[in-house]
């Protein structure tokens, strides 16, 4: 186990899962060389203190998540391939162009804020529905 690869798994993976992904993707860390292990899920879920059923669901959404792939071979344990894929969320680019709103005229806002206040609120929700699907 490299102390660099730890140090990237603590701060860039664990805080972005949930206490058993933790627990699942930890273990199997510890247990691999090079970040592969072999491993019967059965003895996964006894090692994290897990059931059978929750440590698949976990297997699964580690996968979807991309930090693990698995390779199934029905004459041996599961291999287990770990990727270190930070999972920090994208930043959202800083808006380069105003919104509409901040592109009106004094006058044009006055205008604007009197016809958004004339509306009710099921005409204001259907106008918000209308503007997602075409933006």
């Amino acid at each position: 186990m490299d102390d660099q690869q730890f140090a990237q798994l603590m701060t860039r993976v664990m805080p972005y899962l949930t206490p058993p992904e933790q627990s699942v993707y930890l273990r199997l860390f510890y247990e691999s060389d090079n970040l592969m292990t072999r491993m019967r899920y059965d003895d996964l879920a006894r090692l994290c203190h897990l059931s059978l059923s929750a440590v698949q669901r976990i297997i699964k959404s580690l996968r979807a998540r991309k930090l693990l792939q698995t390779t199934w071979d029905r004459n041996h344990a599961t291999t287990f391939t770990l990727h270190l894929v930070p999972q920090t969320p994208k930043a959202i680019p800083f808006p380069t162009t105003p919104t509409l709103y901040d592109q009106f005229t004094p006058e044009d806002r006055a205008l604007f804020l009197v016809g958004k206040r004339s509306l009710s609120q099921a005409d204001l929700t259907a106008l918000d529905e209308v503007w997602v699907r075409f933006p």
